[in-house]
């Protein structure tokens, strides 16, 4: 009784703790992320939404009993937010934990149509197709005494020129990023 005779009942409820995280970033591909976090004692899963730039609000994706989540709806080169909670039944209720933030950035897609366009005695010019959402590209040439690339150009520019040996053939490999 609160001491004027009248019954006062109430529930206790222990909501789950915070979810951690595993890695800071987490795996990413050009259409794909896998994160992990520690499972937590207590639990009966945990809940993971994605941000929504559109309605700007994080929509509900899956409740999962695993204490890992993958992602294969993405687009390359693009940014995405994600928030976890841990879910806890406690007295026949559910209740979830605060969320913890997780954000990424796809790899842009990859470098196609990767051609010689142009050259002369001592130069080479290479283009290829441009990467949406790349911010630059990474141009490595093979070195055959080290037989391995070398990175010999950052470029904003879909096309690079590159000096070269006379009769010396040599490999190209780039990179969106």
């Amino acid at each position: 009784t609160d001491g004027s005779g009248v019954k006062v009942s109430f529930r206790v409820y222990v909501y789950p703790g915070k979810v951690t995280m595993k890695q800071d970033i987490p795996s990413t591909t050009a259409n794909k992320v896998v994160f992990k976090w520690d499972k937590l004692e207590g639990t009966t899963g945990y809940s993971v939404y994605k941000y929504n730039s559109s309605t700007k609000a994080y929509d509900f994706l899956k409740n999962t009993t695993a204490n890992t989540f993958t992602d294969t709806s993405l687009k390359a080169g693009r940014n995405y937010a994600y928030i976890v909670k841990a879910v806890a039944k406690v007295n026949g209720v559910t209740v979830t934990g605060p969320s913890v933030k997780l954000t990424c950035t796809t790899d842009p897609a990859a470098v196609t149509g990767i051609k010689q366009t142009y050259s002369t005695s001592d130069s080479i010019t290479l283009s290829w197709n441009k990467v949406p959402n790349a911010t630059y590209y990474v141009v490595y040439k093979y070195n055959k005494v080290k037989q391995d690339y070398d990175r010999v150009s950052e470029t904003v520019s879909t096309s690079f020129v590159c000096g070269m040996v006379p009769a010396y053939a040599t490999k190209f490999l780039v990179y969106a990023v």
